[in-house]
Parts: structure tokens; C-alpha cells; sequence
């Protein structure tokens, strides 16, 4: 089958120029809308809009203010990260602080209830000594340390005090008069 000359001429004028026309009016529209898929430089039928330019310039400055707040939110949100470490340590001091504090308080109670057992049984004592005889009481007081004399005077009336006193060698009961000042 032989091509003839005559059927090229007529796919030519059936099929090739309506497609060339098509493509050129196809990209004459597409550069009108601005799609720029072909660019022909000398046919430029774009219109150029004044506030279209002002809209980019505004979307340019947003960008920007956008830029400097993230990076404010970056900056104030290590800063937070940083509070939040020390907040944290902190935290655990206080913690160790109120814990140091708690077995303090333990001591200061059992020291209480220690120097109230004492206490009661100097009373005790010093109880068991008012009803003596004076002398008897004298002599026994005698060899304790004066420290300890005074305790256990400290929970007797002063009139067997001054007995038992009297009782003493006098430079004890002198010492022991000053200690009790």
C-alpha cells in the first residue's frame, strides 16, 4: 500500500494543523492565566495587578513576623526547658531539705522525751530526798557532782534546800550556791 501525496496532504490538513492550532491556542490561554507552561517572551499577556504586588509585599512581611515569632517561641520555650531542669532540682532539694528537717524532728522528740524521763526521775528522786532526814540526805548529796546537786534541788522547796545546805561543808555550799545562780 502505497502511500500517496495526496492522502499526506489531506492528514496533514485533517489532523496536523487543527493539533499545532490547538497547542499555540492552549499556551496562549495558559500564559493569559499566568500558568507560564510555555513562555513566550514577546507575547506577555499577563496583567500586572498593583494590589496583587501590595498582597506580596504583605505576605512577605508576615513571613517574616512569623519567622521572628518562632524563633521567639523557640527562645522562650528553651528558656522554659532550662526553668523547668531548675524548677525540677529544686524540687529534689526541698525534698531532701524536708527530709533532713522530718529526722531532725525525730531526734528533737526522742531528746524531749528523754530530758522529760530525766526530768522525772530527778523529781523522783528529789522527792525521795525531801522525805530523808536532813543529814542522811546531806550525806548522800555529798558525793555527787554539783551539777547534779543543783538538778535535784532545782524539784525541792527552798527550806529543805537551805537544810541540806547547811549541812555541807561550807566552800561546797558555796560552790554550789554560785553554780545555781
Amino acid at each position: 500500500m502505497a502511500i500517496t501525496a495526496q492522502k499526506l496532504k489531506m492528514f496533514g490538513y485533517v489532523v496536523v494543523i487543527p493539533l499545532v492550532l490547538a497547542f499555540i491556542i492552549f499556551v496562549l490561554i495558559s500564559n493569559a492565566l499566568g500558568l507560564d507552561l510555555l513562555p513566550i517572551p514577546f507575547l506577555d499577556l499577563s496583567v500586572q495587578d498593583p494590589a496583587k504586588e501590595e498582597l506580596e509585599v504583605i505576605v512577605a512581611e508576615k513571613e517574616e513576623e512569623i519567622k521572628s515569632l518562632e524563633s521567639s517561641v523557640s527562645l522562650l520555650s528553651e528558656r522554659y526547658d532550662e526553668l523547668k531542669e531548675s524548677q525540677n532540682a529544686k524540687a529534689k532539694e526541698l525534698e531532701l531539705w524536708e527530709q533532713d528537717l522530718k529526722e531532725l524532728e525525730e531526734q528533737l522528740v526522742e531528746k524531749e522525751e528523754m530530758l522529760n524521763d530525766k526530768k522525772v526521775r530527778i523529781e523522783t528522786i528529789a522527792d525521795k530526798y525531801s522525805n530523808m532526814r536532813t543529814r542522811d540526805a546531806a550525806a548522800i548529796l555529798q558525793e555527787l557532782d554539783d551539777d547534779e546537786i543543783i538538778a535535784i534541788f532545782k524539784f525541792m522547796d527552798s527550806d529543805t534546800v537551805s537544810d541540806i545546805l547547811s549541812s555541807f561543808e561550807p566552800s561546797r555550799a558555796a560552790s554550789i550556791t554560785k553554780n545555781m545562780m
